[in-house]
């Protein structure tokens, strides 16, 4: 909207809306804290790539043109949206019964302040690597919050909506 409506060049467009995701973070993140509602471990894993790409992101938009970067948001936010679609219809990766134990997989349990426990596994931890890599580019380059990406895979991974 800043860029389309206000007309103001990407960078800026996009440092101020990484600016106001700053906020918006920081308080949402309070808030599921005192709720009880953090797993510190699994949010570790979705951010230890998010900083380096945000810088790498924010480089880009310097050299790569306005319409490539307005497709590839386009695109991924399209994208996104039917692996949401189509992983309703099967099974999530975190409640195979039959899949082996491999050893690599991280079980998981919450218990939130209303003493309701979650128990799920995490089986593709390099998913949890793929998605910080990809939401802190995709912040750098667009300005968009890494929850786009951070989010979707972790539905798909089965991590309880209210974790």
């Amino acid at each position: 909207m800043l860029i389309l409506a206000f007309g103001l060049p990407r960078s800026n467009a996009v440092a101020i809306s990484l600016m106001a995701m700053v906020g918006t973070t920081f308080s949402a993140s309070i808030a599921y804290i005192r709720q009880g509602r953090v797993d510190y471990k699994v949010g570790l894993l979705y951010d230890v790539l998010d900083v380096p790409n945000v810088v790498v992101g924010a480089y880009l938009t310097t050299i790569l043109p306005r319409n490539f970067l307005a497709g590839l948001c386009g695109f991924l936010v399209v994208f996104i949206s039917l692996l949401l679609i189509k992983t309703r219809k099967f099974t999530v990766f975190s409640t195979r019964k039959s899949e082996q134990s491999t050893g690599k997989e991280r079980k998981r349990r919450k218990i939130d302040p209303t003493n309701q426990m979650f128990e799920y596994t995490i089986w593709k931890t390099g998913l949890i690597l793929l998605s910080s890599f990809t939401g802190g580019l995709v912040t750098g380059l667009a300005g968009l919050g890494g929850g786009i990406t951070d989010t979707t895979t972790m539905i798909l991974l089965g991590v309880p909506a209210r974790i």
